[in-house]
């Protein structure tokens, strides 16, 4: 019994050290599962979208995304001599005029005059039997883009204002409003089109 309460006695410190630093441990752990848990990722989201406070006014305008695919599209076709800053800066202030002028958002008005200006098929001459036939051929969605960007930038630089960025707003207004000289080009297109459909050839899955 006296050797039993002996290692009894010099085990007893061990124990005590041991269950302090499991607790620390547990403690630890609890403080890293609180601070990673979904809950509390979902109570920070809601306070930073939460609206604002009383007086301070919420804004107007709708910052576009900065990698926006279509934004990014469209100043590539704009940019000159690999100057990319300054396509920006002109897309930028196009957006702006757009936004005080319809005090719209201006991404959706102007996605609306790309998918307004797009064609949904182009004509291109075929020889058959020494005679030149005008095919019509479907377009896919990178196509249609791509002319109705064209088509918005060279019917921009015939307009009177001064700077890129005046031209570009108003004509990209103009096709929404449905008075631009795009929209006319789209539709002498899509009649020669019309009127050719009989020569027409459609690949398998278009």
């Amino acid at each position: 019994m006296a050797t039993l309460t002996a290692l009894a006695a010099k085990t007893k410190p061990h124990l005590q050290f041991l269950k302090a630093s499991t607790s620390k441990i547990i403690s630890f752990r609890s403080r890293a599962f609180s601070k990673s848990s979904p809950t509390n990722a979902v109570s920070t989201e809601i306070t930073t979208n939460s609206p604002p406070a009383r007086g301070v006014p919420s804004p107007r305008m709708m910052i576009p995304p900065r990698e926006d695919p279509l934004l990014n599209y469209f100043t590539s076709h704009i940019m000159r001599h690999g100057e990319r800053n300054k396509a920006a800066r002109i897309t930028t202030r196009m957006l702006e005029l757009i936004h005080s002028r319809t005090n719209e958002p201006p991404l959706p008005v102007f996605r609306q005059a790309i998918l307004l200006a797009s064609p949904s098929v182009r004509m291109r001459s075929l020889k058959k039997n020494a005679k030149t036939q005008l095919v019509p051929t479907p377009l896919s969605d990178k196509q249609r883009t791509f002319f109705a960007v064209k088509w918005l930038i060279e019917t921009s630089k015939k307009r009177n204002e001064k700077s890129i960025h005046q031209r570009l707003a108003s004509e990209v207004l103009e096709i929404v409003k449905g008075d631009s000289s795009v929209l006319k080009k789209k539709m002498e297109i899509h009649k020669v089109a019309v009127a050719n459909r009989s020569s027409a050839t459609f690949k398998q899955g278009r």
